[in-house]
């Protein structure tokens, strides 16, 4: 008896740790998209692709193929980027397009009835690509250095792009990147990398069948909503719990959101709502149509860095909690007919909320090393082909966890090998050899490297299931069930 309570804890934790199953994915292919051995250091820190991928079946054979551009290269004398296709069945280039610029984004438009891939550049200038074989069909100067990927697509084919460092919001036809209109970010006007404007997505928050424009307007610490027929504001929420004196602290503060909005109708009342996952652990939720909040629930609790902060210097530091630094997902996951939150934080746990009654469905950490940080945004599919929605996420340790979406059971976990330290944003799942079955497609950002796994997930051939920003053009994160 004198044992029993360690009995107990052994038994715990069996259930909540040993129910994991082995993990079902097995490496299809792997593709070195520079296809030269990196042996120095300071060549590695640059390697780089663009963070978001398109699956778009490229060559017409009824499978989807993967298209990537990098944003850095490691040696001075080649093109300062390029965009190539990747055979979606075995990972072989189809072809390869070197650029006179870094890729920060890439967008696949219909354009004159065909099939085109806009590379947008961080030079002043954005190239359409042809999907087929990559021939540059037009070079199209843009105003204003390109941020980042920072760009959408409306469902009319309209591009909203962020440009100089967040400090406009541009919106311009299909054709040729024409301008329709510009809207200036209100927050500081200093040359600050963090200033103005983050992602912006798409849809109609006025009810005038014209997709507007919902983003962050970081340093000002608001939520903005931009009519999409003329850039003129149609709302504006204070982001801010109280005024910031010094911008310094502003910027250490919990109200900052580094991430885009999603747009969705997440308590079942009919109407849209805006939903924002601050810096400091916590999920807003405003109105749509006015912007008014409707609530905030603190989801994360803690800061795990805190835990290496001296004693004595903790009264006087005042970190945010676990952030959440990548954009939020809603998918319903309970079965109940309503959409709820998914969000992945900084103190290493995957949280599913109820828009509807503000309650935390569930909870997981995954990993227990403070290190090992979750470095993607929830990705949403039938993982195990029982008809309900899993959550698959990336850490830091090159682990891949998929979760049971309607109670936050841990289903598999799968390392990846030698993949520690490796970024990886998104991840895409589509049926890349027309199998019938899911395979999981990685960008593995610092590596230059792109890496696809097979699943036993069933799906129909050539079906995309999850795959911004071609799923959801308007990059508003929101999963509809099949």
């Amino acid at each position: 008896m004198r044992n029993l309570p360690m009995i107990l804890v052994l038994s715990l934790f069996c259930i909540n740790v040993c129910h994991a199953g082995d993990s079902p994915l097995k490496e299809l292919w792997r593709t070195d998209i520079y296809g030269w051995e990196q042996v120095e250091d300071t060549l590695k820190a640059k390697l780089s692709l663009t963070n978001r991928v398109l699956i778009e079946d490229v060559n017409n054979d009824g499978t989807p193929d993967v298209v990537v551009g990098t944003k850095r290269l490691p040696r001075p004398d080649q093109t300062k980027g390029k965009v190539l296709a990747l055979r979606g069945r075995d990972g072989i280039p189809l072809w390869e397009r070197g650029l006179d610029c870094k890729v920060v984004g890439l967008v696949e438009i219909g354009l004159e009835g065909s099939s085109t891939i806009v590379a947008m550049g961080d030079s002043s200038a954005s190239y359409f690509l042809r999907t087929l074989d990559g021939e540059v069909l037009q070079t199209v100067p843009v105003t204003g250095k390109t941020y980042n990927d920072l760009l959408a697509v409306s469902s009319t084919g309209e591009l909203a792009l962020v440009t100089g460092w967040g400090d406009s919001l541009q919106m311009r036809r299909p054709d040729f990147l024409k301008k329709e209109w510009e809207a200036a970010a209100e927050g500081n006007s200093t040359a600050d990398e963090e200033n103005g404007f983050l992602q912006p997505v798409l849809a109609d928050v006025n009810s005038d069948q014209v997709d507007d424009v919902v983003l962050i307007d970081y340093w000002a610490l608001r939520l903005v909503a931009l009519d999409g027929r003329n850039g003129h504001r149609l709302w504006e929420s204070n982001l801010a719990r109280k005024k910031y004196k010094d911008d310094r602290k502003k910027k250490l503060s919990g109200d900052l959101v580094i991430t885009s909005p999603c747009v969705a109708d997440v308590n079942g009342d009919g109407k849209r709502e805006v939903v924002v996952g601050t810096f400091g652990g916590a999920i807003s939720v405003f109105s749509a149509s006015d912007g008014s909040k409707i609530f905030q629930t603190q989801v994360s609790k803690e800061n795990p860095m805190k835990k290496e902060i001296p004693i004595f210097l903790k009264p006087f530091l005042k970190l945010p909690k676990g952030g959440i630094i990548f954009h939020l997902v809603s998918a319903d996951l309970n079965d109940d007919g309503l959409l709820d939150i998914l969000a992945t934080c900084f103190d290493q746990r995957v949280y599913a909320l109820d828009g509807k009654n503000q309650k935390v469905l569930w909870s997981i950490k995954t990993d227990e090393y403070k290190e090992n940080q979750i470095f993607s945004q929830p990705t949403i599919a039938d993982m195990d082909g029982d008809g309900k929605l899993d959550v698959v996420v990336y850490n830091s340790s090159g682990n891949l966890h998929c979760i049971r979406g309607q109670d936050g059971t841990l289903l598999w976990t799968h390392q990846m090998e030698d993949q520690e330290g490796v970024q990886v944003i998104d991840l895409f799942l589509a049926d890349l050899n027309g199998d019938g079955f899911m395979e999981v497609v990685i960008p593995q950002t610092k590596k230059g490297e792109v890496v696809a796994y097979s699943t036993d997930a069933p799906c129909k051939p050539g079906e995309i299931i999850w795959g911004m920003p071609k799923l959801n053009p308007q990059n508003n994160p929101v999963v509809e069930r099949r």
